[in-house]
């Protein structure tokens, strides 16, 4: 029981083969990706709304668009995870509800970056959605990580919503208890103007890369969106910590 708290290019879908995507994440293939902004949640004020305030570093700064929902700087009460700071994110969402967050920096003119969210954890029944190359506000074209009763087991399904709004299930997060509720490490999503995918801790979910969303107007930016949707029945409590993005080399 959880507290309650005080468009896209014409592009066919690509498939690499499993070579080429380790080669997106295998340290030794590439250097290190420069990071252009990051967000640890240790520069804001417990309690207050991320609504307008600045990421730590790189100057980013955070838009909200909530229906019954907010993402707030929360006090860090997960135990043996010193990692995480004092504060971390709270995406919350009241049953129905829906949030949206939007990083400003506008990531057009970046070829190849990767989208880094170091620690999620999911409470009550609902969504965290992940749109790494946002050019409105869409839930589609976006990784789908929901916690929910899957197989007589909770657990966090992962799935894609294609252009159609289909969700299509693709398998479940290497998810820990934390507290009440489910957490992950090591989430990223390598992103190019035409695809992305994801990876757990450095190592691709699948070989598939997924097509971006796109705009047809060529001045539209392109910026990372963060959901939180949860259930008709149920809020869902959202924790987030160490995310940041950084460009990547196209040869990687």
């Amino acid at each position: 029981m959880i507290k309650r708290p005080a468009g896209m290019k014409s592009l066919p879908f690509l498939c690499l083969s499993l070579f080429a995507a380790i080669a997106w994440t295998t340290p030794a293939l590439r250097a290190e990706p420069a990071a252009l902004f990051s967000e640890d949640f240790e520069n804001g004020v417990e309690g207050s709304d991320v609504d307008g305030q600045a990421t730590s570093q790189g100057g980013a700064e955070w838009s909200a668009d909530y229906v019954s929902a907010i993402l707030k700087y929360q006090m860090n009460t997960t135990p043996g995870l010193p990692e995480l700071g004092t504060l971390y994110g709270q995406f919350w969402a009241n049953p129905k509800g829906r949030g949206q967050v939007v990083l400003s920096t506008d990531l057009s003119t970046i070829p190849v970056y990767q989208v880094n969210i170091g620690y999620l954890s999911l409470n009550g029944v609902g969504s965290f959605v992940v749109n790494p190359h946002g050019t409105s506000a869409s839930d589609r074209f976006c990784y789908w990580f929901t916690r929910g009763i899957f197989d007589g087991k909770t657990r966090i399904q992962i799935a894609w919503k294609d252009e159609a709004g289909e969700l299509i299930p693709i398998g479940y997060l290497p998810a820990k208890a934390a507290g009440q509720g489910l957490a992950a490490t090591g989430l990223s999503i390598r992103v190019t103007d035409e695809a992305q995918q994801l990876c757990i801790e450095g190592t691709p979910f699948d070989s598939e890369a997924r097509p971006v969303q796109s705009s047809a107007q060529s001045n539209s930016k392109v910026q990372v969106r963060l959901l939180a949707v949860a259930s008709n029945g149920s809020p869902v409590d959202i924790r987030v910590d160490n995310i940041s993005v950084a460009a990547d080399s196209p040869s990687r």
